[in-house]
């Protein structure tokens, strides 16, 4: 970072810095807090100068992190699944129109 640069990182992504570097950590609220199963997300804010040491993550173990946080009721956002192609479900085939009793 040069003098006076900030840099904003997820906490879990900071390895380490070299001396000199400012940081503040904050707690992120509100909507972003809820998605992650009200745990609280932390940001890291980072302002130079010096150098800093981040790591990042698989998309899979991401994608884990995320679905472990999400509410079992799931957060209220319908995902399609599959292409929607094709028929099934009750869409046409053998006694359509025909009246039960």
């Amino acid at each position: 970072l040069q003098e006076g640069e900030e840099l904003r990182v997820a906490s879990g992504a900071l390895v380490a810095f070299s001396q000199g570097v400012d940081f503040d950590i904050q707690t992120v609220a509100g909507f972003k807090n809820v998605i992650f199963g009200g745990e609280g997300l932390f940001v890291t804010t980072l302002t130079g100068p010096g150098t800093v040491f981040l790591q990042g993550q698989p998309p899979e173990r991401m994608i884990s992190e995320i679905a472990r946080r999400v509410p079992s009721g799931g957060i209220g956002l319908a995902v399609p699944i599959g292409g929607g192609m094709g028929g099934g479900g009750g869409e046409g085939g053998e006694g359509e129109g025909e009246a039960t009793s």
